[in-house]
């Protein structure tokens, strides 16, 4: 079982990490964790990785240091590198099958010119480079896209998004990886490529294992929660914000659990899977949760986007609801999640709506600062 895991310093990436070291330790799987890593912040690419273990769960502390890094390599340089998939191709011998967990890339939901084209070179280009390191690999090739890959849609969405059509999407991000999952669909007609797509929904901090509630990245619920936190902690709150939300909900999804999910579809011939809870949290009862915590009270949920704003307004609607605002307006839509429930029957599906303040409390004592890994 040789592993090629993109992304390890992120979240996503960095939990896929936590979860198989575990495996290769007790012997479930024999050979070797290969790690893409760009040096970054004056640190080169082992450093990083250790870094990465500092905020590893409970379940790995026992661990010695040495044994984990035995069957890791750290292969150095950036997949935006036109040239990095070279080098990666040649340290990964062709004589044993590979699986490759790609979850590297770009998240901004911005929908801006300059967003598009860091996307389209961080995701789309980037993948297919990657893809191409690996002609005369045997590769399985599994790819962290999203739950939002649908585009807008009302209702239960399937694991099948390949079979859909009218897409409207909210974003470059969006666009970008269902062009990524198109690809590797037709590059599957390969008979030496597999593929497999894997679709996480609104990814949040650890709600199974100690230590809970982590997260290295602040985005969505905690980047809105972050405008009225600031707002509080000014004093400058006295101003009614209109909210324009609809009573549809947001579908959120545990790392840790998204990380389990992505480990057991290693051995699973499914190639469309949603990792999502069966059901969505409501916006506007998460949404009161978040500003009651924060301590923001005058504010107003509203069906249309008021057009007369105040001050503060103008600056709600410039900023998070100009980012965050498509996904809190759309339809009512769950997830099709019998594939995900079936693979991880032993582990339960956390209860967000319950821990949304204690998510919070984790961003506020690091001040909504992203963890740099």
């Amino acid at each position: 079982m040789n592993i090629l895991l993109t992304g390890a310093t992120g979240l996503v990436g960095g939990h896929i990490l936590f979860e198989l070291i575990p495996r290769y330790l007790d012997g479930t799987y024999k050979g070797k964790i290969y790690l893409p890593i760009r040096p970054s912040n004056n640190m080169n690419g082992l450093e990083r990785v250790s870094n990465i273990l500092k905020l590893s769960p409970a379940f790995l502390s026992n661990f010695d240091k040495k044994e984990v890094m035995s069957f890791i390599e750290v292969i150095e340089g950036d997949l935006t590198d036109p040239n990095f998939h070279l080098s990666i191709g040649e340290r990964i011998p062709k004589a044993e099958k590979l699986h490759v967990l790609h979850s590297a890339g770009s998240v901004k939901l911005s929908n801006n010119e300059k967003t598009e084209r860091e996307i389209l070179e961080n995701n789309y280009l980037a993948t297919k480079r990657l893809v191409e390191a690996f002609q005369g690999h045997q590769v399985k090739f599994s790819f962290i896209s999203t739950a939002f890959a649908s585009g807008v849609r009302e209702g239960k969405i399937s694991n099948d998004f390949l079979s859909l059509s009218n897409y409207q999407f909210r974003n470059p991000y969006e666009k970008y990886k269902n062009v990524t999952e198109k690809y590797l669909y037709d590059k599957s007609k390969n008979a030496n490529f597999e593929y497999q797509i894997l679709r996480p929904s609104v990814v949040i901090g650890r709600l199974l294992e100690k230590p809970l509630y982590i997260t290295t990245k602040f985005d969505v619920i905690y980047g809105w929660t972050k405008f009225f936190w600031s707002i509080v902690q000014r004093g400058e709150y006295l101003e009614k914000v209109r909210i324009n939300v609809s009573n549809g909900g947001l579908n959120m999804v545990p790392v840790d659990y998204v990380a389990k999910a992505c480990v057991k579809a290693l051995s699973e011939k499914h190639t469309q899977i949603n990792i999502a809870q069966t059901v969505s949290t409501n916006n506007r009862q998460w949404m009161k949760r978040a500003l009651d915590y924060v301590g923001y009270t005058n504010y107003e949920f509203v069906t249309e986007a008021p057009t007369d704003l105040n001050e503060t307004e103008q600056l709600y609607y410039r900023t998070v609801g100009k980012i965050f605002g498509p996904y809190f307006t759309c339809p009512l839509t769950e997830y099709d999640t019998e594939l995900v429930r079936d693979m991880l029957a032993e582990v339960r599906e956390p209860d967000v709506m319950t821990n949304i303040p204690k998510l919070l409390d984790f961003a506020v004592v690091n001040k909504f600062d992203e963890v740099i890994t």
